[in-house]
């Protein structure tokens, strides 16, 4: 049995245990509302309208990044067989 099955059972039987215990919260965030994303990707695109020049990013050390991390998404690539 290597690592990753050693954690896993590790954390699924402290998991168990505080659900046996009644410990155990789910105190993950609610979901996204339906279209949050997509509004979300629109209002960028509005942004990058209104602004075509933005300031650039600020990075550590002091550096500066570009302005805009805005990209169109590429295609997956196709594996022949």
């Amino acid at each position: 049995m290597g690592f990753p099955e050693r954690w896993a059972i590790a954390s699924l039987t402290v998991l168990r245990a505080a659900m046996i215990n009644g410990t155990w919260i789910d105190d993950r965030p609610p979901p996204a509302p339906a279209g949050f994303l997509q509004s979300l990707g629109e209002q960028m695109k509005m942004l990058a309208e209104r602004f075509p020049d933005p300031v650039a990013r600020y990075l550590a050390n002091g550096r500066r990044g570009p302005g805009r991390i805005l990209v169109e998404p590429k295609p997956l690539p196709v594996k022949d067989k």
